[in-house]
């Protein structure tokens, strides 16, 4: 309850192929979370481009939709590399590089009208969570610690919700009133993040 998210989980490298995913069942999902990005920026010297990164989550967003259902809103939310401990300038070409990355994900959410891009929240809100819990990154410096993936999935559960709030608002401004599994409210309520490292 209060807004924060009752579960997350991370599966940090793990990289799913098509193959995988049809392998396993998949239950009524509203809503998926894809985390990617981060783990592809470490690869851009041995050639792991931002385009092959467009490329490879092109052909992992068709492959949720299979699983998943055309329903299913996918989300593709910006990385904040903002916050990183890395020395400089490492930590400045990381945060303009990934943002290459970041346009990626924004093209491929054009393909689809319930694949949505979310842009980074803004710095104010990482400002306040180290307010409140001091350190937001795991210790090796890049990824968020389990503070930090809690202020992000709280920040992601509230813009979903609106996401959820304009797609039922248009839905039933083309058909009588009904109700809705799940409503914007439970959802900001009940964010699974988990992160996927989209490569080949």
């Amino acid at each position: 309850g209060g807004g924060h998210p009752d579960s997350w989980g991370s599966q940090g490298d793990m990289a799913f192929s098509a193959g995988a995913m049809h392998s396993e069942p998949s239950p009524r999902v509203d809503a998926v979370i894809v985390l990617c990005g981060l783990n592809d920026l470490k690869r851009i010297l041995r050639g792991r481009t931002s385009t092959a990164f467009g490329d490879d989550l092109e052909i992992l967003v068709s492959s949720l939709r299979s699983q998943v259902g055309d329903q299913c809103m996918v989300i593709l939310p910006a990385m904040p590399m903002e916050q990183t401990n890395l020395p400089e300038p490492l930590r400045s070409a990381a945060v303009q590089i990934s943002y290459y990355y970041d346009l990626q994900k924004e093209k491929v959410a054009t393909h689809n009208a319930l694949t949505h891009f979310i842009p980074k929240p803004a710095i104010e809100l990482w400002m306040r969570a180290k307010e409140r819990y001091g350190e937001i990154v795991a210790q090796d410096g890049v990824h968020p610690n389990n503070h930090g993936y809690k202020v992000f999935a709280d920040f992601l559960g509230q813009e979903i919700a609106e996401l959820l709030r304009s797609h039922i608002a248009e839905s039933d401004s083309r058909r009588p009133s009904v109700g809705h599994a799940l409503e914007p409210q439970a959802l900001a309520q009940h964010v699974t993040l988990t992160p996927v490292n989209v490569s080949r």
